[in-house]
């Protein structure tokens, strides 16, 4: 199937639920996320939402988050983050009293998996969260495939199409929470750059009452890369000249950017303190996160990637 044809289909399938989910009030999703790639193994990303129940109207609600990411195996990464999460109340823009203003923390371990041009990747994700009705625990699991697609350029292929769905789970009545599904068509302009359109749509489970939503997608991801100092050797004797990567030895650079977290972890940790448990949980948190940036600082200060 051609590049032409597969684009067609995928607008076609969008424009199909579009106008079907217009008449149920078709909501938006919006997002920017901007990652940082420090080497190999270490990344740190932020990232905002902004989203709302009618189209580009009625937003209710809105997220920060940052965290650091580390690749364990190239087909494992492992994740840990924190942000702000707040939900207001229907029937206008960001109308007050907010159903719930939360802080939440998330350890994230993500598998992938390649077959032929197929790449398959499962998503196991806890939460910590800090929420206006006390402190809750919940649960994720997301299976997904992306299929690349179009003329290569460089060393990318421009259009990635995705499907992914991802249950939630808490452990309280109802057990199973949420259930969320997504189809979507992303184009890279570069390397650094990528945008993404989909069509999402979330079920709700309630004791007494069952909800759906259906979104528009929109997203736009930046990737930025660590700069690296090429270091030629003087030639050994067999006359051969060896060049050697040396990472990026600018300090300030990767504290801010891995300390922020910690930072907010830091500040949230003074103002949840109603259970002994829920303060030892964020005080094992910031040692440990800060633990990790020392030990990275270090290595790339001493040339150690």
């Amino acid at each position: 199937m051609t590049t032409q044809k597969i684009i067609f289909t995928v607008l076609l399938f969008f424009t199909c639920h579009f106008t079907f989910a217009q008449k149920n009030s078709l909501g938006t999703w919006n997002i920017v996320n901007l990652k940082y790639t420090i080497n190999e193994k270490w990344s740190v990303f932020g990232e905002a939402q902004i989203r709302s129940l009618n189209f580009y109207n009625q937003f209710h609600y809105h997220e920060y988050k940052a965290g650091v990411n580390y690749k364990a195996h190239p087909n494992v990464l492992l994740t840990l983050a924190a942000g702000d999460y707040d939900t207001y109340k229907e029937g206008g823009n960001f109308k007050s009293p907010k159903n719930n203003d939360e802080f939440r923390i998330w350890p994230q371990i993500t598998l992938t998996q390649s077959i032929k041009r197929f790449k398959i990747d499962q998503r196991y994700r806890a939460e910590f969260r800090f929420t206006t009705n006390g402190y809750r625990n919940r649960y994720r699991y997301r299976a997904g495939i992306s299929y690349p697609f179009g003329k290569n350029n460089k060393d990318y292929k421009p259009f990635l199409l995705n499907a992914s769905n991802e249950i939630f789970f808490t452990g309280k009545e109802p057990y199973f929470e949420r259930n969320r599904l997504l189809v979507s068509l992303g184009y890279k302009l570069s390397k650094q750059l990528a945008i993404q359109m989909g069509y999402l749509h979330q079920f709700d489970y309630k004791i007494n009452d069952e909800t759906g939503r259906d979104f528009l997608q929109l997203g736009v991801y930046f990737e930025l890369l660590s700069n690296t100092k090429i270091k030629t050797n003087p030639a050994n004797k067999s006359g051969v000249i060896i060049t050697q990567k040396i990472p990026n030895t600018n300090k300030l650079k990767s504290q801010c950017c891995n300390s922020s977290i910690g930072l907010i972890i830091l500040i949230r940790f003074f103002t949840f303190q109603e259970t002994v448990e829920c303060t030892y949980f964020c005080l094992v948190v910031v040692i440990s996160f800060y633990g990790v940036v020392a030990v990275k600082t270090f290595n790339i200060g001493n040339g150690i990637v």
